[in-house]
């Protein structure tokens, strides 16, 4: 049964799960939590972080204990329920953005880190639709926007097939919308320290390419483009081939919105729960989400 607590009206929420563990959504932690939970959840992230990235190597975004990103962040975990450690996380964050010459409010897809004994079993659904879900219900049931920043072709692939109107991705007909190009104008602009992007980075607006992106603090996160997962969709890898410099350490960046319809879909893959078993197709992935570097997306 769901747990929930709702000081603030903002939620906390655990729910069991297969296999011996539980999932918790934390909306907005850096409000919704008294600082010695708040600092207890840190310290988990940044646990989560050191074993599947190396110790001390992640500390961007979230991860920096910057209280706006705290605040501005929803978190899904997964822990043991037995011993309560923290296996896995994602951490979704809204990014003031300009839209139309109006203030407006965006989803970064975010970091998303998997401990190696828990990969390829589905766990990205709990981990990536129920954040989305929430923020999409938070936002009215109308059309929101989302964001991505990966060089990993499976991670374009599923961001691009789960949301409306993406781009750039292949196959996309047209140039990018007025929207899209001020979307993107403004993350890089204004938040690129979110996803942890440099000030030494450049962004292609023609190809929506941040290029030397992995030099403001996801330096460890680079990798080449033999070790990034694969979609099943060779389009996408072809295509993340051609458009990245993975030497140099290029990210495209990604925009799309969720409607209903989305939504539905979405709500439906985690409705379906998460597999007790390996899967017998591990270069799949499948959340509706990017899991990105390391089974991993930048926030």
């Amino acid at each position: 049964m769901w747990k929930t607590e709702a000081r603030r009206g903002l939620l906390d929420v655990r729910l069991p799960i297969p296999g011996g563990l539980a999932a918790r959504i934390i909306e907005r932690p850096g409000i919704r939590l008294e600082p010695p939970r708040l600092e207890e959840l840190l310290r988990d992230l940044r646990g989560v972080a050191d074993r599947c990235v190396g110790p001390g190597l992640l500390r961007y975004g979230l991860l920096s204990g910057d209280p706006k990103r705290l605040a501005d962040a929803v978190v899904a975990a997964l822990y043991r329920r037995d011993s309560g450690e923290m296996l896995a996380f994602n951490a979704m964050v809204a990014l003031e953005v300009e839209l139309s010459g109006s203030a407006a409010r965006i989803v970064h897809t975010g970091l998303c880190l998997i401990d190696e004994s828990l990969r390829s079993r589905g766990l990205c659904v709990a981990l990536t639709a129920a954040p989305a879900i929430l923020a999409y219900v938070r936002n009215g049931f109308r059309p929101l926007w989302f964001t991505n920043v990966t060089q990993v072709p499976a991670a374009t692939g599923v961001f691009a097939t789960a949301l409306e109107d993406v781009y750039p991705a292949p196959g996309r007909a047209g140039p990018p919308s007025a929207e899209h190009r001020e979307i993107v104008a403004s993350i890089v602009g204004r938040h690129r320290a979110a996803f942890g992007v440099g000030d030494d980075a450049d962004l292609d607006e023609r190809a929506f390419v941040i290029r030397n992106s992995y030099t403001g603090g996801s330096d460890a996160l680079k990798k080449d483009l033999v070790d990034c997962a694969k979609h099943r969709d060779e389009r996408y890898n072809a295509w993340c081939a051609t458009l990245l410099d993975y030497e140099r350490g290029d990210d495209v960046i990604q925009v799309g919105r969720m409607t209903g319809r989305q939504w539905a879909r979405v709500l439906l893959r985690l409705l379906r729960g998460v597999r007790p078993r390996r899967s017998r197709y591990p270069a799949r992935r499948p959340a509706w989400l990017p899991t990105g570097h390391r089974s991993e997306s930048r926030a």
